[in-house]
């Protein structure tokens, strides 16, 4: 029983130390070797748990999706109203990005380190856009639902795919800027998706 709960203990600072790593310095940029040095583990520990570091970036990836969605959802049903829940996702970014100091969305950062196109570490990204998308096709489904006369003309489809290049547009040049000025008029830009149709 001991022994489960230090390989336990052991496998979730590897994950801790290399999501910390991942994401501030990039995947390209952290070795094995600082990721076992930082979570204090022996080098045995960590192969046996991740047997390479592209296992070990799919369990970052996995673990990061939970918790982003975990996150949004939260706030997404902190709001009765379907316009109020429609545009949480969007407000959600900002207060986002700021906990994150602005370094953007760790799906986003990965792909651009990984340009092959056949990895599997590129799958977790356009899954977890997917995931959201799909969130955002049903918000938009209780908004119609909510004022038939108002919004039955709206295309779920057409404005999910907006709001999704509204959102990583948004996120990225936040990055970009290093500001949360483009959060802020993401905003304005959802609400002129529903207004303008």
């Amino acid at each position: 029983m001991k022994k489960v709960q230090i390989s336990s203990s052991a496998k979730m600072r590897i994950l801790k130390t290399a999501s910390d790593l991942f994401y501030h310095q990039g995947y390209r940029s952290t070795g094995t070797n600082e990721i076992i040095k930082k979570a204090g583990v022996a080098k045995a520990s960590f192969f046996y748990h991740f047997p390479t570091k592209e296992a070990l970036a799919l369990a970052y990836l996995e673990d990061l999706h939970a918790r982003e969605a975990e996150s949004l959802l939260r706030f997404v049903n902190k709001w009765q109203k379907p316009y109020d829940r429609f545009l949480a996702v969007i407000k959600w970014i900002e207060p986002w990005i700021k906990s994150n100091r602005l370094r953007g969305c760790g799906f986003l950062n990965m792909v651009s380190e990984v340009p092959d196109k056949k990895s599997p570490i590129r799958k977790m990204p356009k899954k977890h856009y997917e995931v959201l998308g799909g969130l955002i096709a049903q918000l938009t489904q209780e908004l119609i639902k909510s004022d038939p006369k108002l919004y039955s003309h709206l295309d779920v489809s057409a404005i999910a795919n907006s709001y999704l290049v509204i959102v990583v547009g948004a996120i990225s040049l936040s990055e970009t800027s290093q500001d949360t000025w483009p959060a802020k008029r993401g905003v304005e830009a959802v609400k002129a998706l529903i207004e303008l149709q």
